[in-house]
């Protein structure tokens, strides 16, 4: 019979016949109230490079009623995502592909049952933040002991971007903090307890060749990104890493089953199996989807999906929508994003040869950076975008050097920086200036060059 099927149907059933209605439900939570600018369709047209940005960034400063007389409020509440059946195909009519390529035996009814599982899983927001919560509980714990209290430092508003809300301008006269990578450390001490990420973190600089990177995640390691490239900034640095703690905590809750394996025999599921008619392989079905068919009408917020398996998705469930679950992640993220958002306008005014940002704010700026990343991604997520204000290679290879020998082309890692000769006092940089600054001194001193 399952050869009669393939024969055919050679490509997986007919999407007409397929599960494909989608339904979102309402969580019962009572819902987080936010204010946020939802640029115009104009403003999220085709992204515009070079002088033609700076011009266009110009223009929107100097409209009449600029964005905070278009500011809006809205309760946000979490909704999962229901892929409501037409009819369940049986396992043994499903398709599997891969599974002669894994170092060990699993049948295919238990790599089908997980992967559905998982899927589940990142659909409900609800239960992705109640994972991140002993991760959350931690670093604060970790963050009070360096003399780092929570406050809040929301922005001044969100952005309602293609799919899910961004990050907006920080609060005024914003002072950033030294945080000395306390996220990045406990997440790595929980990936080696589970046997995953043994030689350090990867870091993908720039586009990673699919076999390349399916290969590096089938040996055990889970990847972040440099936010500085192109648009990855609404990627997450840490999105893939936070999905990994997010299976690790279901599997400690027994929300998730994944027996016979471990976690580092999961990864080489996700890496190396397909399932059903899908072209990309579990790893990109599941927690690395630039798919947002889960979301009705991308433009508006009262639609969006908050599907974690979108990586954009999920670095705003956590930035811009977990304050009440998740306050000490929600703190961290956002001050790292308004540190990597300082080196892009920064980097921007270097690159406006003809001035055309004299009178601009930095945080109008830093609004229309975040709309032309996004934007380029909406159109289509499989290409990433240059910008003016993002890394240039020139710059990249004075920061990074390869993750290991024979590591493939862009999975790199950060090249170790002498320790400054005055150590920086206190947790917090008097500005955000003075953290660019500071941050260009540090990358100097790795050997680069790093413009102020």
């Amino acid at each position: 019979m399952p050869n009669l099927f393939k024969k055919i149907f050679p490509n997986g059933l007919p999407q007409m016949l397929r599960s494909n209605k989608i339904a979102q439900e309402e969580s019962s939570n009572s819902g987080v109230e936010i204010k946020f600018y939802s640029p115009s369709k104009l403003d999220r047209a085709t992204p515009k490079g070079g002088d033609e940005f700076y011009e266009f960034v110009k223009k929107k400063s100097d409209e009449k009623v600029g964005i905070e007389g278009k500011l809006q409020k809205k309760t946000v509440k979490l909704k999962r995502v229901v892929k409501r059946e037409l009819f369940r195909l049986p396992y043994f009519l499903r398709r599997v592909v891969g599974l002669d390529e894994l170092s060990f035996n699993i049948n295919k009814k238990s790599v089908l049952k997980i992967a559905d599982d998982i899927l589940n899983i990142m659909r409900d927001p609800k239960i992705v933040l109640k994972c991140l919560k002993s991760l959350d509980e931690e670093l604060g714990k970790k963050m009070l002991a360096k003399g780092i209290s929570l406050e809040d430092n929301s922005p001044q508003y969100f952005i309602a971007g293609g799919g899910n809300f961004m990050v907006g301008p920080p609060p005024k006269d914003y002072k950033p903090y030294r945080k000395n990578k306390i996220l990045n450390e406990i997440l790595l001490d929980r990936e080696k307890a589970s046997g995953i990420n043994l030689q350090g973190v990867a870091v993908f600089d720039k586009f990673v060749e699919v076999p390349s990177a399916n290969q590096f995640v089938a040996n055990g390691n889970v990847f972040s990104e440099n936010e500085q490239r192109k648009n990855l900034l609404q990627h997450g640095k840490f999105s893939h890493r936070f999905a990994f703690e997010v299976l690790r905590q279901a599997v400690a809750k027994d929300i998730l089953d994944i027996k016979p394996l471990n976690f580092t025999q999961l990864l080489e599921i996700f890496a190396k199996v397909k399932i059903d008619s899908n072209k990309s392989n579990i790893w990109t079905r599941t927690i690395d989807s630039g798919d947002f068919s889960e979301t009705y009408n991308r433009r508006d917020p009262s639609y969006y999906s908050n599907s974690a398996r979108n990586p954009e998705a999920l670095k705003s469930l956590i930035t811009c929508l977990g304050k009440e679950d998740v306050p000490n992640l929600y703190f961290y993220t956002l001050d790292s994003h308004y540190k990597q958002m300082a080196q892009m306008v920064n980097r921007a005014k270097n690159n406006d040869i003809n001035r055309n940002l004299e009178g601009v704010s930095d945080d109008i700026l830093h609004t229309y950076c975040s709309i032309y990343m996004n934007s380029g991604f909406e159109i289509n997520p499989a290409v990433i975008i240059d910008t003016p204000f993002s890394m240039k290679d020139a710059e990249a290879s004075q920061k990074y050097e390869s993750f290991s020998a024979g590591s493939k082309e862009g999975i790199m890692k950060k090249k170790t920086a002498p320790a400054p000769k005055n150590n920086p006092q206190g947790v917090r940089y008097e500005s955000l200036a003075q953290y660019v600054k500071e941050k260009a001194v540090k990358e100097t001193a790795r050997g680069g060059s790093v413009e102020l």
